[in-house]
């Protein structure tokens, strides 16, 4: 009878830390799945960031590229010196520069 009831103890210590370690596993997970989707939003924010910049950016160019064809029909300016007047070096980068002088183009 003494040892049933040892047996009997020791199932149920054994159960309380099943238990226990289930809770803080379950606790350890939730915890890694919101600092997942906190990773998640600031990946969406930054790529929102990034698209809002790239349009800036081409509304300039058009922006620039429009002034220039404005310039140009109506005989006021063309060539180098319209563009050196609107300023395409204030433009962010190269390709940029190069995208507006395409749709100058065009």
């Amino acid at each position: 009878m003494n040892y049933e009831v040892i047996i009997g103890v020791i199932g149920i210590i054994i159960s309380v830390l099943l238990y226990f370690a289930g809770v803080k596993r379950g606790e350890h997970l939730e915890r890694k799945r919101q600092e997942h989707e906190h990773e998640l939003e600031i990946q969406r924010q930054v790529h929102e960031l990034r698209l809002e910049q790239e349009r800036r950016e081409q509304e300039m160019a058009s922006k620039v590229a429009d002034e220039y064809v404005s310039m140009a029909q109506r005989r006021y300016d063309s060539g180098v010196t319209a563009m050196a007047r609107l300023g395409l070096d204030l433009l962010a980068s190269d390709a940029l520069i190069r995208r507006s002088i395409e749709e100058m183009r065009v």
